[in-house]
């Protein structure tokens, strides 16, 4: 998927099976991805926005997520959400992930917890993410 912009990849209530899926372009916009397996899951150029409806998964050997300062890569779970039971899930055995925000996410696979410390952002309720924390956090009892 190349220069996209308000792309919608959806196998139609069936798992699309795909050797390599790729992200890329200067177009920002939204790429709505659902129920894929693949081997190499690669998003570069940012700014995009990947959504993956709630409860829907995405499931590669490899993932790789890296943007750069300035320009993030959004990944979220789209659609009514309660819960962390209505994430979306990314299964990876491999991961590569920097300049991301995370949002309503659960990692699942060899990866977890899926490293997130280089300068990503933990936009809330994602599960077995690794998020850097405040080096000026205190503590006090």
């Amino acid at each position: 998927v190349n220069d996209v912009k308000d792309r919608t990849i959806n196998p139609f209530n069936n798992r699309l099976t795909l050797n390599d899926l790729t992200v890329s372009g200067s177009s920002a916009g939204t790429v709505f991805l659902t129920d894929i397996t693949c081997s190499i899951f690669l998003i570069t150029d940012a700014p995009k926005t990947i959504a993956i409806p709630r409860r829907s998964s995405v499931v590669s050997t490899n993932f790789d997520a890296n943007g750069s300062a300035g320009n993030l890569i959004t990944l979220m779970t789209t659609g009514s959400w309660s819960s962390t039971g209505d994430n979306s899930y990314i299964f990876a055995d491999n991961t590569s992930i920097s300049y991301v925000t995370v949002s309503k996410n659960t990692a699942m696979g060899a990866a977890i917890p899926f490293d997130a410390t280089n300068n990503c952002v933990d936009g809330g309720n994602n599960i077995n993410w690794e998020f850097e924390t405040s080096p000026h956090e205190s503590w006090y009892w």
